[in-house]
This record gives structure tokens, C-alpha cells and sequence, in this order.
């Protein structure tokens, strides 16, 4: 099996969350939060990893031995694999970053270091322009950019390569506001072998499955490109809009337009998106963001996979130096667990991170919050989910650490034949009789199985998100992966 053939992000990129005390669905209410702006990144240092299932595999990595490539994924050294299936016996295991965006990683000292950009409450405005729909990009020069995305930052798995590589996205209104014009720029000429999407958030909430929100895909039909226009609907379903909808390709660039009867004329849009596999399964390129409101990246365990799923699994990290996380109203947290790219599938993660703020209220400075999930389902509608957190009950909350000095350990376990769900945590401690347990949970009968790898993907993801003082987050969707 190829190294990365594994990871998909969400079809809905911004449902991506880990960590249930913010990572939902908020109204937005601008005089709530304080300014933020483009500072330091939020950062952790993960200084080692630990898996180990039924299927033979265990893997306890501390770092201390490989490289990390220019996409920013290590081949986890063979001393570092103390087991592995027959069948995968003499393969390679990865630690990787997956279609990255904007997250920065780099491999010294014996850790792994994760970054993402500091979320933003503020955000651009769409100027209005004369853009002729030719796949040219000269009538855009007068034009900022409305998302840069960092170059030559898609995995050395990316069979398109540059293809795949976004380098800026760019918004115009026509001048009688008919149209809403896009120049999607790629460090690469445009492959038929990609589809290339984008979400627009008008509410700028956080969430693009919204009545009005909108998506957009770029993608070639077998003889000429498309461009597919769809908005969210009252029924919570995506329909299809504007069919007058324009696309011109050359080079390096995709130069559209879409009526803007249905989508209407906001200011401002949250935007994400990304690029991915045309054909089945989707595996997600490269993505991009405007970093409204919240940030995010994570790195799994990747390649190698030739065993069959297990049932009972194990996954620990340690997280040390949380860096840049003084902003007030704002959660810098940290996820640890497994997830799927299949919507049936069940994923798990713990999850913990510090907040200075007002919250629901009460105050907090430098509390360290943790909770843990089980859910399947992309949407979070049919499928089973069950949570345990801030919001749900009386989840652990600690305080008087210091963020940049805590040394923190976490663990999912599954048991019972992929029935029941643990999480443990430690602080400043390698003594194995320091793990807490926070709680355990066992599915219902019929709900099915926490299936380990390569069913699920071990990661590590951290994000960060600007917080209502007074609201109260909706459920959040932690799976990481998924196909269309």
C-alpha cells in the first residue's frame, strides 16, 4: 500500500473539529470578542507516540531517530516498530501531515513540532471588479489575494504533484453584483485528475452546512470543465444552484463566475477549501482557509497497512511547550485518537486545551479542559455520537498549570472487542501509576465497532478557536477523515 493513501479531510473541511468546548456551531457576535491578529503560531511539541493493537502492531516512537521530509512526514525508524503483522513485517510506517494547509511542522531536539496560524476575528472584504472569464489572470492584479496558502506543501504521495498545490484564491463582485468572480491559483498546471473545491461560509459562523452556505467545485467531466454550484438547504441538504455558472482553465490557473441570485451579496465569507482525488476515494490534496474564527492541523500514523483491522487498541502521545496561547477568548486545544474515512465508521479522541476567558458564566485563566468522544457519521444526524465534556456534564477542568511548562500525556484505549472507550491523562509525569482515567464509555448493543488501524488512523490534531463568552457550543464532528 502506498505510504499515504490514507487520509481524506472532511467533505465539509470546517466540521474538522476536535474539541467540543468550542469546535461547534456558534452565532457570531462581533462585540464579544477581542481583536486578533496574525502573531506567533500556536505550537505544541509532541515527543513521542504509542500504538499497539490485537493485529500485532506496536509502535512507540520518541523522535529521537529520522527526518522529516519536505512535506513534512517521517519514516518511522525501524527500531522504533517493535512488532508488526506478518504481513507487514519489513514495511514502512509513517508519522505524516495530510493535505497540511496552513500548519507548520519541523523535526529537532528529539520532538515533533506542530504549528497553525492564530485564529482571526477579523477578515477581508470583497471589492467589486471587470474580470472577463478567459483563464487569464491579468485583470486581477489590482486584486489582493483573498487566502495565500504556503507553496510546495502537498505530500510526496500526491501523484499530481504542483497540480494540487494551492497558491491563492481571489474573490471579486461584478460592478452591477450579478456575479461573484474566482481566481483559484495553483503552484501548478490545473490536472483533470483533480477536483477542486471551496466552501464559502456566509454567515461566518464557523460552518458551512447552514441554510445559504456554499459550495463550489472545479472539476473536469471526462470532455470540459465544470463548475457545480450548491447551496445548503432548510432540509439540512446540499442542492444544486446556478447552472449558468462559468469556468475557464489555462495553466496554472481557474478562473470562474457564479450568479449570485441564489448565494446573495455578503461583504465578507469565511472560505475554505481544498483539492482532491477525482475518482473514488476522494483522498484530499492540499486544503486552504481564511482562518476566521478558528485554525487547525494534525499528523497520523500512515503506509504499510496489509493486516486486518483490530479491535482492541491503544493510542498515547505526549504533548509538551504549548506556545502562543495567551490570547484571551480564545481555545488552544489538542486532540488524540483515531478516525475514519468512512462515514460508518467510528472514531475516538480525547481531547484537552487551555482557555482564559469568560465561558458560560464563569471565568477562567489558563484552565486546562478535557473531554472525550465516540461518534460516527459524517453529519452527526443519524449516526451515533456520545460525549463527554464541558458542555455535556461535569467534565474535568484544571487549573493553576502554566501552559508552556505542563507536560502532557494522553491515551484512547479500546477494549471489549472495540466496545468500550477509555481516556487517561498524566501530568509532568513517566511514573505508569500517574495515568488518570477519565471516564469509560460502552457502546449500545448494535451500534458496531471502534475498529484500530488501518481501519482508523492514529493522530494528533491540534486547533484553535475564538470563543463566545456567553454561548453555548453545539456538538461538534471529530471525524477527521472521509471520503465523498
Amino acid at each position: 500500500m502506498e505510504k499515504a493513501v490514507l487520509i481524506q479531510i472532511k467533505k465539509n473541511i470546517i466540521k474538522y473539529k476536535h474539541l467540543s468546548f468550542i469546535f461547534g456551531i456558534f452565532l457570531f457576535f462581533p462585540f464579544l470578542f477581542s481583536s486578533v491578529a496574525f502573531g506567533e503560531d500556536f505550537g505544541i511539541d509532541i515527543d513521542w507516540i504509542y500504538y499497539k493493537d490485537n493485529s500485532g502492531r506496536e509502535i512507540n516512537y520518541a523522535f529521537t531517530q529520522g527526518q522529516v521530509d519536505q512535506y513534512g512526514s517521517v519514516a518511522i525508524p525501524p527500531s522504533a516498530v517493535i512488532s508488526a503483522p506478518a504481513s507487514e513485517a519489513g514495511g514502512t510506517y509513517y508519522w505524516e501531515q495530510p493535505a497540511p494547509g496552513n500548519q507548520h511542522v519541523s523535526l529537532a531536539g528529539g520532538v515533533y513540532q506542530l504549528a497553525i496560524p492564530q485564529a482571526t476575528d477579523t477578515i477581508k472584504s470583497i471589492p467589486t471588479a471587470n474580470i472577463i472569464v478567459d483563464g487569464a489572470e491579468g485583470d486581477w492584479s489590482s486584486i489582493s489575494s483573498y487566502i495565500e496558502d504556503p507553496l510546495n506543501d502537498v505530500g510526496s504521495w500526491v501523484p499530481v504533484g504542483s497540480s494540487a498545490d494551492i497558491h491563492y484564491l481571489k474573490l471579486a463582485y461584478s460592478p452591477d453584483n450579478s456575479k461573484l468572480y474566482i481566481l483559484m491559483k495553483l503552484n501548478g498546471d490545473i490536472s483533470q485528475d483533480v477536483w477542486y473545491r471551496m466552501f464559502l461560509d456566509k454567515n461566518l459562523n464557523g460552518d458551512v452546512d447552514e441554510p445559504g452556505d456554499y459550495q463550489i467545485d472545479f472539476q473536469f467531466n471526462g470532455s470540459s470543465w465544470d463548475v457545480v454550484s450548491q447551496s445548503w438547504n432548510s432540509e439540512s441538504n446540499w442542492y444544486p444552484v446556478d447552472e449558468n455558472g462559468i469556468v475557464s482553465v489555462s495553466g496554472q490557473v481557474i478562473e470562474a463566475s457564479v450568479n449570485t441570485s441564489t448565494f446573495g451579496l455578503p461583504a465578507k465569507v469565511n472560505v475554505y477549501g481544498r483539492t482532491m482525488q477525482n475518482i473514488s476515494p476522494y483522498s484530499s490534496y492540499d486544503r486552504f482557509s481564511s482562518n476566521f474564527m478558528w485554525t487547525d492541523g494534525f499528523c497520523a500514523i500512515g503506509g504499510n497497512c496489509n493486516a486486518p483491522y483490530s479491535t482492541e487498541w491503544q493510542f498515547a502521545a505526549r504533548i509538551s511547550d504549548f506556545r502562543n496561547v495567551s490570547q484571551s477568548q480564545c481555545y488552544y486545544g489538542v486532540g488524540l485518537g483515531a478516525s475514519s474515512s468512512e462515514n460508518d465508521d467510528l472514531s475516538a479522541e480525547i481531547y484537552a486545551g487551555w482557555f482564559s476567558g469568560a465561558y458560560n458564566g464563569k471565568n477562567y485563566q489558563n484552565a486546562l479542559i478535557f473531554g472525550l468522544e465516540v461518534e460516527n457519521d459524517l453529519d452527526g444526524t443519524d449516526g451515533y455520537q456520545w460525549e463527554w465534556n464541558i458542555d455535556t456534564c461535569e467534565a474535568l477542568v484544571l487549573t493553576g498549570l502554566n501552559p508552556e511548562t505542563t507536560v502532557l500525556d494522553m491515551k484512547v484505549v479500546v477494549s471489549n472487542n472495540g466496545q468500550t472507550l477509555s481516556g487517561y491523562y498524566r501530568l509532568n509525569s513517566d511514573d505508569q501509576a500517574d495515568w488518570n482515567l477519565l471516564t469509560t464509555h460502552t457502546l449500545p448493543p448494535g451500534i458496531g465497532s471502534i475498529y484500530g488501524y488501518c481501519d482508523i488512523f492514529p493522530n494528533v490534531a491540534i486547533e484553535n478557536e475564538i470563543v463566545g463568552q456567553q454561548l453555548n457550543a453545539m456538538p461538534w464532528i471529530p471525524l477527521l477523515l472521509l471520503d465523498d
